[in-house]
């Protein structure tokens, strides 16, 4: 190959970090290999490693392995391989390149990236042993290395938390300094081994769950649907949070991968479908009838505060015949259940649990507190195991004391 085609190279495989255009780098590189009477390894390697940087890791391979028919010491090829297989799951093939590579390059020290994969061939936790020529080749900034060991540290000591904090640090620092250590490929292994910690997962969900972090909690939840699930009342808390941020196609794949069946767990299927279709209409609106929505709402509640009761109810009922929004149909039931006229009050209740979530714990207070001035037990009941089913699905502490037929019974905390 000639020299200036050798700078041309070098100056794509630069490319790929900075502008990131790989479609038109590969079709570059395909028309010089098809131009080349003998395939070359360096434009063989340098498709590889774009086809890699574009996710597409069978193509990769193809061009890896063709680059190995005509130098089959090449150490590029031989890490890009085991780089490809790792990122397939493959690990048996990618630790078989692995230790082709070190034949070929003596001084490479592969401890770490090793005993990652063992450790999730094998379901017996093994250390890493630090190895500092690994680290001399490429490590001149001391904080940087203290940091590298701590993240052994915390690996050996399966502390997760830390680990994670201390992979997110390295990466970050790696790229800036132009370190050659692959902190994605090492992440991508150490967060294979985290997972197998279900424990741990099921923690940063809950975290995320916490702050309604909705990416995180998408994140999560792909995991742990992969396995038996633990906390299915966490899960479906964290569906309903996607749900409400919009996170619509990721929360319908994990509701698909849970295939839950128990009756109660039914019940919570069919509320999050209720809300799903409650917030893709209000998403429908436009910007300037969602601030309209929330301004009537506002108008209703400072009624109600101020003890202007049948003027909250005519702020309410024209809020639902201007925007139909299920959220009024709750303030209409209440505002009659207020003036104590409960036939009236009763539909607008029910008619709320059917079309919305948000209230439906406190809606079912109204309809105990109904259910008892009719003496109806049965129902009194009813709606009080409801109740208590939509507290834990929203995590909320509406109280009720338990009823039953023969005893009083008190309703405390309405909203």
């Amino acid at each position: 190959m000639k020299k200036k085609d050798l700078y041309y190279i070098e100056y794509l495989k630069n490319q790929m970090y900075t502008e990131g255009n790989l479609n038109e780098i590969i079709s570059i590189l395909e028309s010089k290999l098809a131009l080349e009477e003998e395939k070359d390894t360096i434009i063989c390697t340098t498709l590889a490693r774009a086809y890699y940087e574009k996710k597409e890791y069978q193509k990769a391979i193809f061009y890896y392995q063709k680059a190995l028919t005509k130098v089959p010491t090449c150490s590029a090829s031989l890490f890009g391989l085991f780089k490809c297989f790792i990122r397939l799951e493959n690990y048996k093939q990618a630790l078989l390149y692995l230790k082709q590579y070190q034949q070929i390059n003596k001084n490479a020290d592969i401890t770490l990236l090793s005993t990652l994969i063992q450790n999730l061939l094998n379901p017996k936790f093994s250390s890493i042993a630090l190895q500092n020529q690994y680290l001399n080749i490429a490590l001149k900034n001391g904080s940087f290395l203290d940091k590298y060991h701590e993240m052994i540290e915390n690996y050996n000591q399966k502390n997760w938390a830390a680990l994670n904090n201390c992979l997110q640090i390295l990466k970050k620092q790696s790229r800036m300094e132009k370190i050659w250590i692959d902190f994605d490929l090492i992440t991508f292994l150490v967060t294979k081994q985290m997972t197998q910690d279900l424990d741990y997962v099921y923690e940063l969900l809950k975290e995320a769950y916490q702050k309604k972090d909705a990416e995180q909690i998408k994140n999560y939840l792909m995991l742990v649907c992969k396995y038996p699930l633990k906390n299915r009342k966490l899960i479906f808390q964290c569906v309903y949070v996607l749900v409400n941020q919009y996170y619509m196609q990721d929360a319908t794949t994990i509701l698909k991968k849970m295939k839950l069946l128990l009756k109660e767990e039914q019940v919570w299927m069919r509320w999050i479908e209720v809300q799903m279709s409650a917030t893709k209409k209000y998403r429908g609106l436009d910007e300037n009838t969602r601030i309209q929505i929330q301004k009537q709402l506002e108008k209703g509640k400072k009624a109600y505060q101020n003890h202007e009761t049948e003027k909250a109810l005519s702020l309410f009922q024209e809020g639902y015949l201007a925007y139909l929004d299920p959220i009024f149909l709750y303030y209409i039931g209440k505002m009659y259940y207020k003036q104590k006229k409960y036939e009236e009050a009763e539909p607008y209740l029910l008619q709320y649990l059917n079309e919305g979530v948000e209230k439906g714990a406190k809606a079912c207070l109204y309809l105990v507190g109904i259910a008892k001035r009719k003496q109806d037990f049965t129902m009194m009941q009813t709606y009080y195991d409801l109740c208590k089913n939509y507290n834990q699905f929203l995590d909320e502490e509406v109280e009720i004391f338990h009823l039953v037929p023969h005893q009083k019974t008190s309703i405390s905390k309405e909203c």
